[in-house]
């Protein structure tokens, strides 16, 4: 007898076996013998030379670089319901079976969540104890913390993009976004302490812009920042510079590893509070986007694109690592917010003009790429923010490559459309046109991380300085990538129907 319980399993099979079949085409066995196997015994002795003393390279990690990775590791969660075309002859009729398999589907997303957390921390747990000195208990919080704030996402988004299609998604998904991220850092300094979340204006010695003791944007002199000699402290009360906190000796970590030693700026013993109400608070909440997924009506055509596009999502990656592209669905046009009278930009109609035009377009006139370039450029503003001394310029470099990569991706989608394709340009109209394009749509990204981080090192003086530094960085950036993406390209990759 067929259940709802039955056929959830046989979906679940069904999905497991297609995955496994579609990378068995990539991974043989002669990959698997010469390349997997010999990379996982190295891996296996470089994690256990981890746990028997901190690598050399951890003392100059800044504690950014764990908590960008935790940020990203939450807010890249997936939940799958199971559901399918034909669901719609049968299971709609029957409500009882189409919330037991969502729901079914749900709890497995949710295994399958909390699984990939341990795996996260199980890879990080070397370094957090001997590196930055955390407790087994203190670990243990971070999993649970991390699952249910990597879950509210997923369900969180998910509602979000049902519920609402135009620029009030992308509103509400930025709000949500910087919500999160703000409360998520509040639970590591309530758990961690400053190793693990260090004061987010690291490079003022304050913990926020309104404590600087020369005033806001007014970075404090040496007199201010009252540096003791190193001989009159003792080795083990020294403090790190720049927020930087150098790995500990492997017998000295299990005894700063006292949670009551690590209380960061958390006052009065509250931690144990802190962390229980959150997690509380995340599970009730949790508890409650279950219940209204469960519960929602309408969007099944919706749900089943969604669920097609996750099955489908390894198998898309591999075929376009092989050279193939896929013609993107049609959607619900909607209303552009610029240009919405297609009129020219550029005032000459030459080929580079008419190029450079339709990837401006392309960007400007579409909210979901608008969406992708603001929470870019989000991670450059978080990244250059939280860091400090030397990594805030690096990754200030990094964040000026990254973005205009980035905008890349927009130019090969734009000189691989289907009009565009119908035309011949030469190979120096792409060029220069690319070049323009890149350094065009990466300039306002560019210009606001480099005004910020100059704000932050030099006040504004140095806000006035970094904007052309950032600039011409921008366009050294655009002319090398444009250089190396168009004269060194390959021919267009062949188009096939997904």
């Amino acid at each position: 007898m067929i259940t709802a319980d039955s056929l959830f399993l046989r979906r679940l099979r069904s999905e497991w076996r297609f995955q496994y079949d579609l990378w068995k085409t990539v991974v043989d066995w002669t990959i698997a013998l010469y390349l997997i196997i010999p990379a996982l015994l190295l891996f296996a002795d470089a994690y256990r030379s981890w746990w028997l003393a901190p690598p050399l390279w951890l003392a100059g990690l800044p504690a950014v670089i764990p908590q960008s990775l935790l940020l990203l590791f939450i807010f890249t969660g997936r939940m799958r319901i199971f559901v399918e075309e034909a669901d719609h002859l049968f299971l709609l009729r029957q409500r009882s079976w189409h919330r037991r398999i969502v729901a079914l589907g749900i709890f497995y997303s949710l295994g399958k969540e909390l699984l990939l957390t341990v795996l996260l921390f199980l890879l990080l747990a070397p370094f957090l104890t001997t590196g930055y000195g955390l407790a087994v208990s203190q670990i243990a919080l971070l999993i649970g913390v991390t699952f249910l704030f990597r879950a509210v996402m997923a369900l969180s988004r998910q509602l979000l993009t049902l519920r609402y299609a135009d620029w009030k998604g992308t509103l509400l998904f930025f709000l949500l976004f910087s919500l999160a991220g703000l409360l998520f850092r509040t639970e590591l300094v309530a758990l961690a302490g400053p190793p693990l979340a260090p004061t987010v204006f690291a490079g003022w010695g304050s913990s926020s812009i309104l404590e600087k003791p020369n005033g806001p944007g007014v970075p404090p002199t040496l007199q201010d920042l009252s540096i003791p000699s190193p001989q009159d402290r003792a080795p083990q009360d020294q403090a790190p510079l720049d927020g930087v906190y150098p790995a500990p000796p492997s017998h000295l970590a299990r005894n700063q590893a006292d949670p009551s030693a690590i209380a960061g700026t958390v006052e009065g013993g509250h931690i144990d509070v802190i962390a229980a109400t959150t997690v509380i608070a995340l599970t009730v909440l949790l508890g409650y986007l279950i219940r209204l997924r469960l519960n929602w009506k309408g969007h099944f055509f919706h749900d089943v694109a969604r669920e097609r596009q996750e099955r489908l999502r390894y198998a898309a990656l591999i075929l376009n690592a092989a050279g193939f592209r896929f013609r993107k669905p049609n959607r619900r046009r909607q209303r552009p917010i610029a240009f919405r009278r297609s009129n020219a930009l550029f005032r000459r109609r030459a080929a580079v003009d008419i190029l450079t035009e339709a990837c401006l377009k392309t960007v400007l006139r579409s909210r979901s790429r608008l969406s992708q370039y603001g929470q870019m450029t989000l991670l450059g503003l978080f990244a250059v923010t939280i860091a400090s001394g030397l990594w805030k310029w690096a990754l200030w470099i990094g964040a000026i490559v990254v973005m205009t990569q980035w905008t890349g991706y927009y130019w090969k989608e734009t000189i691989h459309a289907e009009f565009v394709q119908l035309f011949r340009w030469t190979v120096s109209d792409q060029r220069l046109a690319a070049e323009r394009a890149l350094f065009l749509l990466s300039l306002p990204s560019l210009l606001l991380i480099s005004a910020v981080a100059g704000f932050q090192s030099f006040s504004w003086l140095g806000a006035a300085a970094a904007l052309p530094l950032g600039s011409f960085a921008g366009y050294v950036t655009a002319n090398m990538i444009s250089y190396f993406g168009v004269i060194h390209h390959e021919q267009p990759a062949q188009e096939t129907d997904l």
